[in-house]
């Protein structure tokens, strides 16, 4: 992530006090990614690292432009050499070992991060994925490079501009130009990471102003040849506001917004202070700073390992780990000092981008390798990919929210409707597998659609278009008046909200009690010449068998449980009560489907998972679901004409 600084052209007269708060940078990362309930402000390392890239970046740039010695080829030669070969190297490492270790999907998807590491675009595909803070980020071996890619992004824009500024205007028109597009990248991180958190973390226009803070520590630098008292001043205040960072930043502070201005404004003061300061310029601090980025490379994967493997301590013995393999990866690779006996080193300025193109092509071919596999045997997804796929001709196809997704359109006989959330998106795939039901599907994340109520969208991403789907969701009903209607949701406690004036003086006894009368009212509007089919809670474990069956040791986990995940049995039974009160109403339990008597419920088959994580279906799970829910929906449509007419 860093400039490399033995190189006496990049470094430019070596500055400890930088390489030492490279390591302060790092060491923050990892105390972060180790024990995130300790210190949980460490992922501002990452910001000081953007600022030192900032400065040291504009300072080559400057330097060498106004002496006329820069060269854009020998700049981004530079980076590459810098950058490319030791990620490739951890790269090809992981592939090597998850090639024997991880399962065919969560190799798959190993390949397609390095990939995207390699090619600098590894942020553009993570903010579509998962936030950086999710539980689900931490299985992604190569989460981290996210920063790298957008390095590698600043380093290709960033040059180009300051340069064209410097030979055909000025450097005060520099120095004003990175001022304004300073303030103008900060206010839109400010504002992003309010509406689109995601993407505000993960871009670079929401991050640019953290290394144009650092092109300003050079540009306007604060002199000290006679005023060592105030560069000391300067960097203990520096220092303050990192530390009052650490205490005041988490991962629920909108990010990067007004907060990062204190470890960005703290890294800019220590740079302008350039004091010895007895801590940076330590030679602990020296040697962490100088292999800052090896360590940085290898110790998020070792942090995802801990959850693999379960180790006692792992907290403490991963970090060591990760210190020890980033000083390896640096001598062998980075630095490339070790010389082996059987081979000449490689020294060259080009040998690195051979290093990466063919780090590119391996990816590439296991890619089509593995794709042609699946392609001619499918099932092997099934275990480990949500239900909320289906299968088409080309390949795997998400079922998309908020809109109608018509299931098996070429079936023949009347279609049914499906409403709910992702519990009956989950059921897309067994659908789409079984192939004897057309099912009209209109599904909306997170949210329990009732006539007069709805979920409450406390999280950022529930914005107003989402408040509207969720809200119309069960308008559907009506729009469709023909056919059956089937229900599938989370049905388990959650705090809802008044959609309508009929109920915004109601004060229900408690939430079951409300949840009772609004499907009342669902089976009103359904009426008695249509069926309500209510789909229950699936048997969502209270451990996660997922997360066991994806560790290497795979020993010890549960193919069958009875203890389960929240209230499910009872949101259950009050679901079947309600349907034993109503004749046009049919709740169908899951539990039937991979459950007995006592409910001691099968979890995997095989070694093959029915449940993707802690509430959601696998395609191997919602086939296995779906056939039930089929066969109890026949035998009820044979009867329902009998019943409805008692």
């Amino acid at each position: 992530m860093h400039i490399k600084t033995s190189s006496s052209t990049d470094s430019m007269s070596f500055r400890k006090d930088i390489n030492g708060l490279r390591a302060l940078a790092v060491l923050m990362v990892l105390l972060f990614h180790f024990n995130p309930e300790i210190f949980p402000a460490g992922f501002i390392g990452v910001d000081v690292f953007f600022v030192i890239s900032g400065y040291l970046m504009t300072k080559i740039i400057v330097v060498r432009e106004l002496s006329n010695e820069f060269s854009f080829l020998n700049f981004y030669k530079a980076r590459v050499n810098r950058l490319l070969p030791a990620l490739s190297f951890l790269c090809f490492a992981l592939l090597f070992l998850g090639y024997f270790w991880l399962d065919i999907f969560a190799f798959l998807t190993l390949v397609k991060n390095a990939l995207s590491s390699l090619v600098a675009f590894s942020n553009f595909s993570y903010a579509t994925q998962s936030g950086y803070f999710d539980e689900a980020a931490r299985q992604n071996w190569l989460l981290h490079t996210w920063s790298l890619s957008l390095e590698w992004q600043f380093y290709i824009f960033y040059p180009l501009a300051v340069v064209m500024i410097l030979r055909y205007s000025s450097l005060r028109i520099l120095k004003s130009s990175i001022i304004i597009a300073t303030l103008l990248s900060f206010f839109i991180g400010v504002y992003a990471s309010l509406k689109f958190p995601e993407l505000s973390y993960y871009m670079l226009p929401s991050r640019m102003w953290e290394f144009m803070v650092g092109g300003l520590a050079f540009l306007y630098p604060y002199r000290t040849s006679n005023n060592s008292k105030y560069s000391s001043t300067l960097t203990l205040l520096g220092f303050i506001l990192l530390f009052f960072g650490t205490l005041q930043i988490t991962d629920e502070t909108p990010w990067p917004g007004i907060f990062t201005l204190l470890p960005v404004f703290a890294t800019y003061l220590i740079i302008q202070g350039n004091v010895k300061s007895k801590l940076l310029n330590s030679w602990l601090f020296q040697r962490v700073g100088i292999y800052s980025y090896s360590i940085y490379l290898w110790h998020w994967p070792f942090a995802v390992l801990g959850d693999y493997i379960g180790v006692t301590y792992w907290n403490i013995i991963g970090m060591i780990i990760s210190l020890f393999a980033g000083t390896v990866s640096y001598w062998l690779v980075e630095s490339r000092q070790i010389k082996f006996s059987f081979m000449k080193p490689i020294r060259s300025r080009s040998s690195a981008l051979l290093v990466c193109l063919c780090s590119i092509s391996m990816c590439l071919a296991i890619l089509m390798y593995i794709n042609f596999s699946v392609k001619k045997n499918p099932k092997l997804m099934e275990p480990f990919v949500k239900g909320h796929f289906q299968r088409t001709s080309e390949g795997l196809y998400m079922t998309p929210p908020e809109q109608i997704n018509i299931i098996n359109p070429e079936v023949e006989g009347n279609s049914t409707l499906l409403i709910g959330d992702s519990h009956s998106a989950h059921y897309a795939y067994g659908i789409n597998n079984i192939n004897e039901d057309r099912i009209l599907l209109s599904w909306t994340g997170s949210c329990l659609s009732l006539p007069e109520y709805m979920t409450h969208g406390a999280k950022s991403w529930m914005n107003e278009e989402w408040k509207i789907f969720c809200r119309s969701n069960i308008d559907l009903i009506d729009y469709y008046p023909t056919l059956n209607v089937m229900m599938a949701q989370q049905w388990g406690e959650r705090p809802l909200i008044c959609t309508s004036n009929s109920c915004a003086e109601k004060i229900a006894p408690n939430y079951y009690s409300l949840l009772v009368d609004q499907l009342e009212k669902v089976s009103d509007r359904v009426g008695l010449d249509r069926s309500l089919f209510i789909i229950g809670q699936v048997p969502a474990p209270a451990v996660s068998i997922v997360q066991c069956l994806k560790s290497f040791t795979k020993k010890d986990c549960e193919d069958k449980t009875s203890k389960f995940r929240g209230n499910i049995i009872f949101d259950n039974k009050i679901l079947s009560d309600f349907a034993n009160s109503r004749k046009n109403v049919f709740f169908i339990n899951p539990f039937n489907a991979i459950c007995d008597s006592t409910n001691l419920c099968v979890l995997s088959i095989n070694g093959n998972s029915i449940f993707y994580d802690e509430g959601h279906l696998t395609q191997f799970g919602s086939a296995i679901i779906w056939r039930y829910i089929n066969s109890e929906m026949k035998k009820i449509n044979n009867s329902a004409s009998n019943r409805l007419h008692d």
